[in-house]
C-alpha cells in the first residue's frame, strides 16, 4: 500500500455499539495525542452494505437529507 492508502485508514473502535465486517456505520472522529491520527468512533450501525435500506439511510445521511417530517407535513398528509 502506498503512503496515501495508509493515512486514509483510521483505527476504528467499537464502542458501546456492535458492528461487524461488511455492516455500514456511522463513526464519530476521536482526538489523540498531538501527530496521532484519530481513531473512528462507532456511534451508530445502519445495517449491512447488502441490504438496500442500509444503503439508502447511509446515503440520506451523507447528503444531510432530513430523515422524519415536519409537523405541519403529517397535518397535511392526514
Amino acid at each position: 500500500p502506498s503512503r496515501k492508502d495508509k493515512k486514509d485508514d483510521l483505527p476504528i473502535v467499537a464502542g458501546d455499539v456492535e458492528a461487524e465486517p461488511g455492516d455500514i456505520v456511522r463513526v464519530r472522529l476521536q482526538r489523540g495525542r498531538p501527530l496521532e491520527p484519530p481513531k473512528a468512533l462507532i456511534v451508530e450501525r445502519i445495517g449491512r452494505a447488502d441490504e438496500p435500506r442500509a444503503i439508502s439511510i447511509s446515503l440520506a445521511i451523507e447528503l444531510d437529507l432530513p430523515m422524519t417530517f415536519s409537523p405541519e407535513a403529517l397535518e397535511e398528509a392526514a
